[in-house]
């Protein structure tokens, strides 16, 4: 994976040199490395829609989707499991702009609402029970997100950078299990209840670099 950021990363530089600093607005596919909350790192890509004849929306209009998905292991035994979906809308400015004679360096500015599902998984491969002896453990906790954004974006040439903030609104899981199988064959189930854990939010905010095709 680091090696493939590496290529990725170096080929955005020597591109950029070779292409044009204006701003390209009629690239409508974005796809992107993104570092930032609650994805920590991962990719990101959006389509913006075409004239659809409604002017409300026309060239506005942008689904999008964040994914990320990788594992650090914490100890020789112990491994944590981070993945990251997300999905929504970004709504951009550029025709209000236009319509109230703002500053030119506005355009590429955004709104956005999506949702979104972070789940953490811990293994353990060195449990141990004084009767049934070694095993492994595996737990896992959900959130669910509810997310508004405003964010930037500029596009030189095929070279697109992003930057966003927001509020993320999030719900734990209602329960967390963690189950063990150990190595004579028996298995246990632990749940945790967590479904008087309130809604809670905070903010949320990424940067994100990619090709604009």
């Amino acid at each position: 994976m680091r090696k493939l950021t590496n290529f990725f990363l170096i080929t955005l530089v020597i591109v950029g040199m070779f292409s044009s600093a204006a701003l390209a607005g009629e690239k409508p596919i974005r796809l992107e490395l993104k570092l930032g909350t609650p994805n920590l790192f991962g990719f990101s890509g959006e389509y913006l829609l075409p004239e659809l004849g409604i002017p409300a929306i026309d060239k506005t209009l942008a689904p999008y989707f964040d994914f990320s998905k990788f594992t650090l292991g914490l100890d020789p035994t112990v491994d944590l499991g981070f993945t990251y979906f997300g999905f929504g809308a970004k709504y951009y400015l550029d025709q209000y702009i236009d319509l109230f004679e703002l500053p030119d360096k506005m355009y590429g500015t955004y709104t956005g609402l999506g949702f979104g599902r972070l789940s953490i998984t811990l293994t353990d491969e060195g449990w141990d029970d004084y009767y049934h002896g070694e095993g492994k453990s595996e737990g896992s906790v959900g959130l669910n997100m509810l997310q508004f954004k405003i964010g930037k974006r500029w596009i030189w040439g095929p070279i697109t950078l992003c930057i966003e903030s927001g509020y993320s609104l999030g719900k734990i899981d209602e329960k967390i299990e963690v189950e063990v199988e150990y190595e004579d064959g028996y298995k246990e189930t632990e749940t945790e209840d967590t479904s008087d854990i309130p809604i809670g939010g905070g903010i949320i905010g990424a940067l994100s670099i990619g090709l604009a095709l």
